[in-house]
């Protein structure tokens, strides 16, 4: 919900919003009002060029309330899974093998499917 509050409140497109880091979202207050202002780097906009955007207030509350309980819950849980570790680079046949993490558990591909 706070990342749709985010694209809404600052007309920014999926991509563009999707490429910000929670903490790299630096943010200035607009003369004590409602809305910060923020940039998007150029290689993540249509222009190719670096993006200022203004979000609302709230909406950046949102994303704050969002690191502090539900992915402040979610993260370690998928790094104890092994969910953040890269596969196996691949052969010279192309093949990835049995790519496991540090814990045995089956790595995702690309496609997010899990091999086992």
């Amino acid at each position: 919900m706070a990342f749709v509050r985010l694209l809404t409140s600052s007309g920014l497109r999926r991509g563009e919003g999707g490429s910000l880091l929670t903490f790299a979202l630096t943010v200035r207050r607009i003369g004590g009002g409602r809305y910060y202002q923020s940039k998007v780097a150029a290689a993540v906009t249509r222009s190719e060029r670096p993006q200022t955007f203004y979000v609302a207030a709230d909406a950046l509350s949102d994303v704050e309330a969002y690191v502090e309980s539900s992915r402040a819950w979610v993260v370690p849980k998928a790094q104890r899974l092994g969910r953040y570790e890269l596969p196996a680079p691949a052969t010279a046949a192309g093949h990835r093998g049995d790519a496991r993490t540090s814990a045995g558990a089956p790595v995702a591909n690309h496609c997010g499917v899990r091999r086992t």
